[in-house]
């Protein structure tokens, strides 16, 4: 009973649960701050993994393991960063979410108790998560929150350009899930300048439609066995939840 609630708890520490929040918050209208917390958990993800290879200190052996694991590298553990990434920024943000560090806690605990990291990668990624969660709270504190920018063409050919650069380089170098990584990514990057906003109507339908209508492309994306469609998938994706879904659903209620 007690290893079967331990392996639910593990998952809040999995970074896709926390972007499915986010992206849930954005369909009900809290679009300024699911575009921030979107990007602080791409970023925490990005970051563990550099961290992974760079100390390169192997996991407990596999047949210890009471759940899968991505990767053979254990420190820092990637769970546990990523869950104190994510309480520290709403800690941060909100002071009420206090209290989720006992989730954060758990969270690392079931990694050991789990077989699948040590302690001292849970401790690491503690430290880091926090540490991330801090320093982009701290870069965000005096962000311009305008929801229209003007941007040149020079700036628009900018940012597409790093767009399929950084698109690039992660679907050729990231070690896991890199297609629905790159994808995911240059999608987000190509739409962050031009955010677009839900007008202040009928929130349940939109996110209910809004979640249907995602729930059809990751059926799609797990149907597909190759690699350029679930990049294009997991990249019409977030354009789909970020600009083109808003963009639709404000004219149908006009």
């Amino acid at each position: 009973m007690i290893l079967e609630i331990l392996k639910m708890i593990t998952y809040f520490g999995d970074a896709a649960l926390w972007i499915a929040i986010s992206v849930i918050l954005h369909f009900y209208g809290y679009e300024k701050f699911s575009r921030k917390f979107t990007m602080l958990i791409l970023i925490d993800v990005i970051i563990n993994k550099v961290l992974k290879h760079t100390f390169m200190l192997p996991r407990p052996p596999e047949s210890s393991w009471l759940v899968p694991a991505e990767g053979i590298y254990g420190f820092p553990s990637g769970h546990t960063e990523t869950v104190f990434t994510a309480v520290t920024y709403l800690t941060l943000t909100y002071n009420k979410a206090f209290p989720f560090y006992i989730l954060a806690l758990l969270v690392g605990y079931s990694r050991v108790a789990l077989g699948v990291h040590y302690p001292i990668d849970v401790l690491g990624g503690a430290v880091f998560g926090i540490l991330i969660g801090i320093i982009f709270y701290i870069a965000n504190v005096n962000v311009n929150n305008r929801i229209h920018m003007e941007f040149s063409k020079a700036q628009i050919i900018f940012t597409v350009l790093i767009a399929i650069l950084i698109g690039c380089i992660i679907y050729d170098y990231f070690p896991v899930r890199s297609e629905l990584m790159a994808g995911f990514l240059s999608g987000f990057i190509l739409i962050y300048p031009f955010p677009v906003e839900f007008r202040n109507k009928y929130r349940i339908y939109r996110t209910i439609l809004g979640i249907l209508s995602l729930a059809i492309l990751i059926s799609l994306y797990y149907l597909t066995e190759y690699s350029l469609v679930k990049f294009s998938i997991a990249f019409t994706a977030c354009l789909w939840i970020y600009y083109i879904y808003p963009q639709i659903f404000n004219k149908i209620i006009r």
